[in-house]
């Protein structure tokens, strides 16, 4: 049985940013290093890895804009912002 790790080719996260109707308007690539998002974003105690999807305040969008390549306009009264994980994998 072959393990998903042995196939996982890289990590991608995006900001999912979502109108107040649940609709999703925009995905932006997330270019921060695991270490530093770390250091924005608080795991749940089994996610390590931040590979479930969480729901930023303003204070945590401000500083992924500082770090991110991609900048983004923040407007939490009208919008909510989640960072989602997904993998590519090497099938």
């Amino acid at each position: 049985m072959t393990n998903l790790k042995d196939k996982l080719v890289r990590i991608e996260r995006t900001l999912n940013i979502y109108n107040k109707r649940d609709e999703l308007i925009s995905e932006i690539e997330i270019d921060i290093s695991l270490n530093k998002l770390l250091e924005i974003v608080t795991p749940n105690e089994d996610d390590p890895e931040l590979y479930n999807g969480y729901e930023l305040d303003s204070s945590q969008l401000h500083k992924i804009n500082q770090l991110n390549k991609i900048k983004f306009k923040i407007n939490t009264e009208e919008k909510t912002y989640h960072l989602v994980c997904g993998g590519i994998y090497n099938w």
